[in-house]
């Protein structure tokens, strides 16, 4: 497992080279980020040249968002598909093999009709994705204020797993939170049973002390600084097979008023050192 760095740690506004230079700077091996740059990069320069750059940054580009309107209507849900194929073949030039994306918890319609549109809409971005040997995986989201106000869709790892079965695609899988996952109220053996195949991508943060159903999306904490049994976390998850990026992503309203992103960075690293050592 290799430590990697989420935008969101440090309150977003970067671009993607000054991104790119904050991870360097503190250490981290990795990145998530949008795809866009590289994919510029490449149009200008040319495939050499934007891996010739990573190289030099000692970073890799580890994962991407879906750049995929695929909640959206139909229409735009198709517009925004074409230019799904370009985006994944600047993913597969630079050895990037994987992409994701969250689902809300509810929803204000039908939540079987949008199952429904999931499993039709995945299974077409899984196809193009599996065209430039690149992973998809989804994301549950946990807390309950999140769910309360619509109609429920899915909120738990079982939940994305039968979502993963009814797409039925070779690469498809599950973004796993820390946050998600406790949440969730899962357990280490749960996460310990998944199919490596399965587990695109990994974020890890952590938990305020206060109940489970008072955990609030944006009050995250730092790896290490809560109440999450992070040790377990991943040590479940390599006892799983997995060996892939484990990526810091503390949403915090609070955090970035207080800190500078360099000390952002900073602690993200230090926190997750101290719980990898131990795994």
């Amino acid at each position: 497992m290799f430590t990697c760095l989420s935008p969101g740690t440090v309150g977003g506004g970067l671009s993607y080279e000054e991104f790119v230079a904050l991870a360097k700077r503190h250490g981290f091996a990795a990145v998530e980020f949008g795809i866009e740059w590289l994919e510029q990069k490449i149009a200008a320069e040319g495939e050499e040249s934007a891996r010739q750059w990573l190289a030099e940054q000692t970073i890799q580009h580890a994962v991407f968002g879906l750049p995929v309107a695929w909640g959206s209507s139909e229409s735009e849900y198709a517009e925004s598909l074409k230019s799904l194929p370009a985006k994944a073949k600047v993913a597969q030039a630079v050895g990037c093999n994987s992409c994701t994306t969250y689902i809300p918890p509810s929803i204000a319609g039908d939540p079987k009709e949008f199952w429904a549109m999931m499993v039709r809409r995945f299974r077409e971005i899984c196809s193009i994705l599996a065209d430039y040997d690149v992973k998809f995986g989804i994301e549950w989201i946990g807390p309950l204020h999140l769910r309360q106000s619509g109609n429920p869709v899915m909120w738990r790892m079982d939940q994305a797993l039968q979502l993963c079965e009814e797409i039925g695609a070779a690469n498809i899988g599950l973004l796993v939170d820390s946050f998600h996952w406790f949440c969730s109220q899962h357990t280490v053996d749960e996460l310990a049973a998944l199919p490596k195949e399965r587990i695109v991508h990994v974020h890890i943060n952590d938990a305020p002390d206060r109940p489970v159903d008072e955990q609030i999306d944006n009050e995250r904490l730092m790896p290490g600084d809560g109440i999450i049994d992070l040790f377990g976390f991943l040590k479940a998850l390599k006892s799983a097979g997995y060996d892939g990026a484990i990526s810091v992503e503390v949403l915090s309203k609070t955090l970035p008023q207080q800190f500078s992103k360099d000390e952002l960075a900073m602690r993200a690293k230090m926190g997750l050192d101290k719980i990898l050592a131990q795994v």
